[in-house]
């Protein structure tokens, strides 16, 4: 039929890496097929792609009206949810994302950053071991060595907020090994280490930061 074949067309466009065509491609097919949730959820992935957030949202909440019970949906409002400041909403729509997929590292990442961002140390802490734990039990997937660092950072902050320098200092050292240029891994480190009072650890992290500094502008 017509919307299939819009869709089909519409992943094309994106296979291409043409967000402007697949955005018109979805926008018919949701015209021809207006009832089919997966039509709205797809049109609000490449709204998102484009920028316009609050069209995004529009078509996301059209799907989830229609009985969405892709993860993906809840993930992506929660997210418009999150960059709005409402943490509420942001927090149930994570939640339903977990129910709908409890092995997805990405709603468990998600919810431990909200979670970190209201002061909610612990679980967020929790949660975004949760999500590491995920990951290792499928290391090859796209999406989880696209994720790994940015866990690694997170967790590694809330470590810090809990006081638990040791657990920090793991996981900076972790992302240094991942991503040897990004220097805030030293830097946080050295500021674990002091805290730990090792002086010698705390500045054979910042001389480290310093050498790749000097390395990046000569």
């Amino acid at each position: 039929d017509s919307a299939s074949l819009h869709c089909e067309r519409g992943v094309i466009c994106l296979q291409q890496m043409d967000t402007a065509c697949a955005l018109g491609e979805f926008t018919s097919t949701v015209q021809y097929d207006s009832q089919n949730a997966q039509n709205w959820s797809a049109l609000g992935v490449v709204t998102m792609m484009t920028g316009d957030e609050d069209a995004a949202f529009a078509h996301i909440s059209q799907a989830i009206n229609l009985g969405s019970k892709y993860a993906g949906d809840f993930i992506n409002r929660g997210l418009i949810y999150y960059r709005k400041h409402n943490y509420r909403a942001a927090m149930t729509d994570y939640d339903r994302a977990i129910e709908l997929s409890p092995r997805e590292a990405q709603c468990f990442f998600n919810r431990g950053v909200l979670r970190q961002e209201v002061g909610d140390y612990n679980r967020a802490y929790d949660d975004l071991s949760k999500a590491l734990e995920l990951i290792e039990l499928s290391p090859s997937a796209t999406s989880s060595s696209e994720l790994l660092g940015p866990i690694l950072y997170q967790r590694g902050m809330v470590s810090m907020q809990l006081r638990q320098w040791k657990d920090a200092i793991a996981d900076f050292d972790s992302l240094s090994v991942l991503h040897p240029t990004f220097l805030p891994s030293y830097y946080i480190a050295s500021r674990a280490h002091t805290a730990l009072g090792e002086k010698q650890q705390a500045l054979a992290c910042l001389q480290r930061a310093y050498k790749i500094e000097e390395d990046h502008t000569n």
